[in-house]
């Protein structure tokens, strides 16, 4: 039971710096700015945004 715990925590821990990667590092300036606009321009900033946060997660697609 505890290595399963650990497994998770450190799934987690993966999970959290990537996304922290995607938001703060991978993620353009524009984008970050224009994701609350309504519209296409909003739509479009969104979604780069996920393919830019998911591309940087993927590798731990196969965690426990």
């Amino acid at each position: 039971m505890a290595s399963t715990a650990a497994a998770y925590a450190a799934a987690y821990a993966v999970l959290t710096a990537a996304h922290e990667a995607g938001d703060y590092i991978v993620q353009r300036d524009a984008d970050a700015r224009d994701k609350g606009k309504h519209g296409h321009t909003g739509r479009a900033a969104c979604a780069r945004h996920t393919y830019r946060c998911t591309a940087p997660e993927a590798p731990t697609a196969g965690a426990p």
